[in-house]
């Protein structure tokens, strides 16, 4: 004789299944966006940090006296970032956010650079000068 089951409420093994699917492909979808989105996160505050060392370092060479340590291409980004720090105008020592990145003096264009491995970063996803953005927007 069959037993009368009582209407219970819940979720059935199926709808669990189905649940637990549905979120595995949201996972699968989110996550190497969201590693992308912390690689482009990490791009954007390293950029900013260039400006800011190049600001400072515009401030710094406009009080000196002396030779300028930025125009030798022989004082290493180590000891020139060390100059900014001693005279007041960087509080520590700074370390780019992107992986293998380094940042470092370029003496011929005078600027602080972001370089992962031997390749510079741009400054913006436009380019670095007046010249790159305005070239990429005339061949687009």
């Amino acid at each position: 004789m069959p037993r009368n089951w009582k209407k219970r409420p819940g979720f059935t093994l199926i709808e669990l299944i189905v649940i637990v699917v549905v979120l595995g492909v949201l996972t699968a979808i989110a996550v190497p966006n969201a590693t992308l989105w912390i690689d482009q996160a990490k791009a954007t505050a390293d950029s900013t940090t260039v400006r800011t060392m190049n600001s400072v370092t515009t401030l710094y060479r406009s009080g000196l006296k002396t030779a300028d340590p930025f125009d030798d291409k022989s004082v290493a980004s180590d000891a020139l970032m060390q100059k900014l720090i001693l005279g007041g105008y960087m509080s520590g020592s700074v370390t780019p956010q992107t992986r293998d990145g380094v940042f470092t003096w370029d003496v011929d264009q005078q600027t602080w650079r972001v370089y992962i491995g031997d390749k510079p970063v741009a400054l913006s996803p436009l380019g670095d000068t007046f010249t790159d953005i305005s070239t990429l927007a005339v061949t687009e």
